[in-house]
């Protein structure tokens, strides 16, 4: 049985297929790469933030992964950055 992987956006990236594939990944290398290759994947897009806003996302999304927000106050305080 082929397993179907559920993966946030920010890990089917390119540069992660390519990670994953170049050290035998096996079937989540291919289904992520198969993901990436049916175009839903977003492009990595940090690089176009405002100074500072990277870090700013990361621990707003830090504090969601150790449960001090819920993932709506987390959206709610991307929008304030």
């Amino acid at each position: 049985m082929k397993r179907k992987w559920k993966l946030s956006t920010a890990v089917m990236t390119a540069g992660m297929v390519l990670s994953l594939a170049a050290c035998g990944g096996g079937s989540l290398a291919d289904d992520i790469s198969a993901y990436s290759n049916e175009g839903k994947t977003l492009s990595w897009n940090w690089f176009k933030y405002p100074d500072g806003a990277v870090n700013e996302y990361g621990a707003l999304m830090q504090a969601y992964v150790g449960g001090q927000k819920t993932g709506e106050e987390m959206l709610q305080d991307f929008t304030k950055v």
